[in-house]
């Protein structure tokens, strides 16, 4: 399946293949690699999936059962009014293009393009509706309500209800002394009266593969620890200064109207990406966490990377309390005194490099699932020494190997070629043996898994892999201009220093 775009920003022609594990974004400043990534995180983001389901009404072809049969003109609807969704109401919000910027999005056009048979009829799949309900511990609980199933060489999605008594023996037994029992069974109440939007939801998700929220860490991500609690506080100051305008604009007058719808727009333009928001709640949640084992071990899903990831940042980032009635804070703990309190650092006094590893850190330990997840990362080399280059990318391939999806953007030559490297590292018949040779990682990075696009300022283009790999031009360039004036003084200095 592919993603089509044409006039996204500085983008003019667009075509991703939606079905990779890897995505590699290289290519000049200001072509649009983030925006591609950003439009790509609203994609896969589940939230918009169910907002969407809200906002769109369909003619949902069910039978008495609860299934849906896929024909290419049920699936042709649910894709473009996805795409036209996205486009008039999640990306404007996303790349805050509202007002001034709007020019960013004009003539945008967004589709996707399938082929009935090798992308939607050929694929078995499975997706549940729940819902999801945090206890005062701060843990979330999935219930599953109903389960939908495609098994491959059909066009079928059949329904699968659990029984009530199904779903309570899945609770925890002391479920209901942190959750209403009321609010409980109002949601499950909810989802089984509104089985054709969440069919529809649940069926896109299908569609697009779609297992786990994206998770997007951009690269100004710097700073983010020191200021989330400033940027949770503008946000809700922006969310109630919003809320307070648009009742006014509702009840205004003509002559009060445009100042007003001014005040909202402008409110909206400044409030943080659905990306940053994200990640700053996701931060805020864990300074509140209650589990102090949880906070101590994290869940555990990735401890061999923690490992490797804290010998590159020489420590690893801890979470202390200055009471038993106070949040978690982060600290940088030095990885030769792990056990000595007394050697932990604020995280503005540690360096450039742990502070924009450290969001990376508290991922991998607290908030990726055990496996389908979707990591975005902008720039993973920044501020980063070359090898310490080589040792997050192999930490990141490493991360997708393990049933997860990667999509990092790069400016770095270094970063580019370690993946040369793999492609063709995956295409010799003795794989394993040259691996250990290396000392490279033994990962399913081939030119069937990978993607790579080049941006070269107006369109999109997909990187051919041979037998030898690919050729980074435009890096090839660069470093041939360099290496070139470096070879001619070279030579001056040699005859200058010889010519007597």
């Amino acid at each position: 399946m592919k993603l089509i775009i044409k006039n996204l920003g500085p983008i003019k022609n667009c075509a991703i293949d939606l079905s990779k594990q890897y995505y590699f974004f290289i290519g000049y400043n200001n072509t649009g690699k983030t925006y591609l990534s950003k439009l790509l995180y609203e994609i896969f983001n589940e939230d918009n999936l169910q907002d969407f389901t809200k906002e769109v009404l369909f003619n949902i072809p069910l039978t008495k059962e609860y299934s849906i049969v896929l024909t290419e003109e049920f699936v042709s609807t649910i894709f473009q009014s996805f795409a036209t969704f996205i486009k008039d109401q999640i990306l404007p919000k996303s790349l805050k293009t509202n007002g001034e910027n709007a020019f960013l999005l004009k003539d945008l056009d967004i589709r996707f393009e399938f082929d009935m048979e090798k992308d939607i009829k050929k694929m078995s799949l499975t997706s549940s509706a729940a819902i999801s309900l945090r206890g005062m511990d701060m843990t979330e609980n999935r219930i599953d309500i109903y389960t939908l199933v495609k098994v491959a060489n059909s066009l079928d999605v059949q329904c699968q209800f659990y029984a009530e008594q199904d779903i309570a023996n899945s609770l925890p037994n002391d479920f209901f002394d942190h959750v209403a029992r009321k609010t409980f069974e109002q949601q499950v109440h909810t989802i089984r009266q509104n089985v054709p939007k969440n069919l529809i939801a649940s069926t896109l998700s299908l569609l697009l593969q779609n297992k786990e929220k994206p998770f997007f860490l951009p690269a100004n991500r710097i700073f983010i620890l020191e200021n989330a609690d400033d940027l949770i506080e503008q946000d809700n100051k922006r969310n109630e200064e919003l809320a307070r305008n648009l009742l006014e604009l509702l009840e205004s007058n003509e002559s009060t109207k445009e100042k007003l719808g001014n005040a909202v727009a402008k409110n909206i333009a400044h409030k943080n990406s659905h990306q940053i928001s994200q990640l700053v709640r996701e931060v805020a949640k864990l300074r509140k966490h209650k589990d102090e084992t949880f906070i101590k071990n994290g869940s555990g899903f990735f401890d061999d990377l923690l490992t490797i990831l804290s010998k590159l940042m020489g420590g690893e980032i801890s979470m202390n309390k200055l009471s038993s009635l106070s949040n978690w804070e982060e600290k940088y703990r030095i990885l030769d005194s792990i056990a000595d309190k007394n050697r932990e650092l604020s995280l503005s006094l540690a360096s450039s490099s742990v502070n924009q590893l450290s969001t990376l850190f508290l991922y991998l330990k607290y908030w990726a699932k055990a496996a389908n997840n979707f990591l975005m990362i902008d720039e993973p080399e920044e501020n980063l020494h070359p090898k310490s280059q080589i040792q997050l990318l192999d930490l990141l391939l490493t991360f997708a190997n393990k049933g997860n999806k990667l999509l990092l953007t790069t400016h770095s030559p270094l970063v580019a070629e370690i993946i040369n490297n793999y492609l063709v590292l995956s295409q010799l018949d003795n794989r394993k043996k040259m691996a250990a040779e290396l000392n490279l990682m033994d990962i399913n990075l081939s030119p069937q898994t990978a993607a790579i696009y080049f941006f070269n300022g107006t369109d999109v283009v997909a990187h051919k892999v041979g037998e030898y790999g690919t050729t980074f031009v435009s890096f090839k360039e660069a470093q041939d201009i360099v290496y070139g004036i470096g070879d001619v003084l070279g030579e001056q200095m040699f005859y200058q220093l010889n010519k007597n």
